[in-house]
């Protein structure tokens, strides 16, 4: 049991065994007699096994409205020898919309009346506690309390017409006087327990002093009632202070288990809404949310295990403690997704807080996978009051905005950015579609060599022809999936299409080329990635040396060790490696020696700026003499006009790539222009 709150939150999904079993879990460390759940028709589940309807309940009425409370006393239902006191608390859904059910913690009340049935001075002095119900009668508290001399006392005490006319009345003054009960008078002293700090408590501890045992003990200076008082006054402050305490104890730890996420000891969902909702009824409307998450952090459990992904949350919230201090609630929500709630002076101060939150990341952790944070920011305007959903709504829009943003930490929420969001759901929904029907296209751009002007090799380049908005930039649609880590779905369709495509230019008698395929760096993290692309290659009867995969530096570097396997298990297969975008990432031109590649793509990039500045001119120069040092093809992509072209052929450059030669083609354009060159 990883996350309480989720499981809590998730429970009227389980079936009454998983319940029972889930309840029991979580009773191993709590220090109630019975924990138990009820749903919001008030039918509940105790960790006993035991089931009932305690819809009548006072507590069910209260908790299923948003209180936390205490009962005074409950009839023994819950089967435990005695009476027990029954603490509630609230229990949201998954959204935090509506109270789905209460969380019931279950107090032994002898443990209580134990502490408090203290004998002072003798065995002839007791104090002792009597509730009184909704019918004006009265239970002790305590079984087995009274010896049968003191049982006679109060029996005496209870038909006394002095003591029955102080509990009918609405007075909450203590009270003195006198009986004559086991054939001697005795003082009663009685008071109720009607403190603010403790509410549903009916409650009233009395004390019966026989009149020998005062005078035994009184001073002869002090009075028999102020000797009365006295005593009294001492046995109710223990006792008064006694329920505070024991109150205070079973709410706090109740409200543990119900609102604070087990592995962070952060606020969870139902401790966020709960303790932000108090934050927001006391604050001057100037709040703010901040909403965040780790990008592909599915991705990091998969590939380094879960206990490495739980020490990074640990660091998380261990530096928001570090960053956010006061009038503020921290919590995770759910598995990578954390929020702040927080008061603030102006937006610059958050701002400022953000930047060394992100700081102190940075220095703490220094993990094998390099982490971004995606994090929306909500400011609630001054003349609205603040809805702490509709807040946290709008925050974690602003963060699923900067999902796509490589290079922006965070963004605050505004209508841009909502308009954004809502195409890029319509976008992603037309995605999945686009997938089941495998409706892309495969587009095929050519590579020269430079030496002898041939076509050597061609690049497959997916496109997306949607039938309303007509094709969709990759640049668009391919971060997106990326994103929600569908990559891996249509990367298979180009390379099936790829591989179906060389097969029938083999039917036709066409020449055949050797053709990349963009792998993205979520394709390198699927599983029997290698046996997967193996697969399809003999399904179509393609030798491996006719695919090369294509990867970005960028995703390389970025998890070299794993990367780098990978690259090997491929080249076991007789794929060709090649590095895409290689200058636009943070690789040095000295890591190339130590790749698993056969070939180096030049991003456009480092050729137009080569014609800018003696720099880049050097260091495009250095990148191909070095590559070709170490025995790699070099292909520049993005030539354009015939100065690039003409730079790169007396730099030596091996091959070139771009509209200079071929824009990207279809497949029925791809078969001429091989009929053409070939012919």
């Amino acid at each position: 049991m990883n996350i309480f709150a989720q499981d809590i939150q998730s429970i009227n999904s389980l079936n009454r065994q998983q319940q029972l079993l889930l309840l029991q879990n979580i009773l191993k460390n709590s220090e109630f007699s019975q924990l138990g759940y009820a749903d919001n028709n008030g039918l509940a589940l105790i960790s006993n096994g035991l089931t009932f309807n305690i819809a009548d309940r006072d507590y069910f009425k209260l908790s299923i409205i948003g209180k936390h409370t205490i009962t005074d006393l409950d009839n023994n239902r819950f089967n435990i020898p005695g009476k027990v006191v029954v603490f509630a608390v609230p229990v949201h859904n998954k959204e935090g919309n509506y109270i789905q059910g209460i969380l019931l913690g279950v107090y032994d009340i002898e443990k209580l009346l134990d502490t408090i049935s203290l004998n002072f001075f003798d065995k002839n002095i007791h104090i002792h506690v009597l509730k009184k119900d909704l019918y004006a009668s009265y239970e002790l508290l305590h079984k087995e309390l009274f010896s049968v001399p003191d049982s006679i006392v109060t029996e005496k005490l209870f038909a006394n017409s002095s003591f029955q006319n102080y509990l009918h009345s609405t007075s909450s003054k203590e009270a003195i006087f006198e009986i004559f009960a086991n054939r001697e008078r005795n003082f009663v002293a009685i008071s109720p327990v009607n403190s603010k700090k403790v509410t549903n408590l009916n409650w009233y501890t009395f004390a019966i002093f026989p009149k020998s045992t005062v005078f035994k003990h009184a001073n002869a200076a002090i009075s028999q009632i102020v000797f009365l008082i006295i005593i009294f006054s001492v046995a109710f402050t223990i006792f008064f202070f006694y329920v505070l305490k024991v109150k205070k104890y079973n709410k706090l730890k109740l409200e543990k288990l119900a609102y604070q996420d087990e592995l962070t000891k952060l606020n969870n969902y139902n401790g966020f809404l709960a303790n932000g909702n108090y934050l927001v009824e006391n604050s001057l409307y100037k709040i703010v949310v901040i909403y965040f998450d780790i990008n592909n952090f599915k991705l990091i459990n998969g590939i380094f295990s879960y206990d490495y992904g739980n020490d990074l949350l640990k660091i998380i919230a261990q530096t928001l403690k570090d960053t956010f201090k006061q009038d503020t609630v921290l919590a995770r929500l759910s598995m990578d997704h954390f929020a702040v709630i927080s008061r603030y002076a102006n937006k610059e101060q958050i701002f400022d807080i953000l930047e060394h939150f992100l700081s102190l990341i940075n220095h703490k952790y220094t993990g094998k996978y390099s982490i971004k944070l995606s994090i929306g920011v909500y400011f609630n305007p001054s003349n609205h009051k603040p809805n702490i959903l509709n807040m946290l709504n709008k925050a974690n829009l602003a963060r699923k905005y900067v999902k796509n943003q490589e290079y922006l930490p965070y963004a605050m929420f505004d209508k841009d950015i909502e308009q954004n969001l809502i195409e890029r759901t319509w976008l992603v929904d037309e995605l999945k579609l686009a997938i089941e029907a495998q409706s892309f296209e495969v587009y095929y751009q050519p590579k020269f060599d430079l030496k002898n002007g041939k076509a050597v090799s061609t690049e497959a380049l997916i496109r997306w022809n949607h039938p309303q908005k007509g094709f969709i930039n990759p640049a668009v649609f391919i971060p997106l999936s990326e994103e929600r880590q569908i990559t891996p779905a249509i990367t298979k369709i180009v390379l099936t299409k790829v591989c179906k495509n060389i097969l029938e230019l083999r039917q036709e008698n066409l020449p055949v080329l050797t053709c990349a395929v963009n792998f993205s760096q979520i394709d390198f993290y699927s599983p029997n990635l290698s046996q997967n692309i193996s697969e399809i290659l003999t399904a179509y009867n393609i030798v491996p040396e006719l695919l090369e995969i294509e990867i970005t530096e960028t995703a390389i570097f970025s998890d070299y060790q794993y990367m780098e396997s990978i690259l090997k298990e491929l080249k076991k297969l007789g794929l060709s490696i090649a590095i895409d975008d290689f200058g636009s990432g943070y690789s040095s031109i000295a890591n190339l020696s130590a790749l698993t590649v056969d070939i180096i793509k030049i991003d456009r990039s480092i050729l137009v700026n080569a014609f800018k500045d003696d720099k880049s001119m050097s260091i495009l120069n250095s990148i191909i003499k070095l590559a070709q040092d170490i025995q790699l093809q070099i292909v520049c992509e993005g030539v354009e006009t015939e100065a690039q072209l003409e730079l790169l052929k007396t730099l030596n450059c091996d091959y070139a790539q771009g509209y200079i030669y071929s824009k990207p083609l279809s497949f029925s354009e791809y078969k001429l222009f091989l009929q053409q060159i070939y012919a």
